[in-house]
């Protein structure tokens, strides 16, 4: 399976901070690693943590949410005016293939996964 469909078919979850240690020499008593969790439309944050606590089997590990974490994006609308109206126009520029929500393109395909960032927008673009 090509790699950039990894994230448009399932959870994913990155490090993007690792704390530990206050010495290049000295061996850490404990150690911190902040997980960006993206969940697909549906999936719970508990249910995922669970299995990650699961997985890792060590008494000593615990994952937590961090307080602003907040719920997981819901699923974006394809009955909204505001899909509705790009699906009537994007075509008269870019005519053949079917078109399906996204935000950056992957060849050889036009969808892209999801940006969870843009939680924001959903107020936005449910109207």
């Amino acid at each position: 399976m090509n790699p950039a469909w990894g994230a448009m078919l399932h959870d994913t979850i990155v490090p993007t901070m690792l704390q530990a240690g206050v010495r290049v020499n000295v061996i850490p008593s404990e150690a911190q690693a902040n997980l960006n969790i993206r969940l697909m439309p549906g999936d719970s944050i508990h249910d995922t943590i669970a299995q990650l606590t699961k997985v890792v089997a060590d008494a000593q590990v615990s994952f937590e949410l961090a307080p602003d974490s907040g719920e997981n994006a819901p699923a974006s609308s394809l009955d909204s005016p505001l899909y509705k109206m790009i699906e009537q126009i994007a075509p008269q520029d870019f005519p053949g293939p079917s078109w399906c929500p996204n935000f950056r393109p992957v060849p050889p395909i036009r969808r892209s996964c999801g940006c969870t960032t843009c939680r924001p927008l959903a107020c936005c673009l449910s109207r």
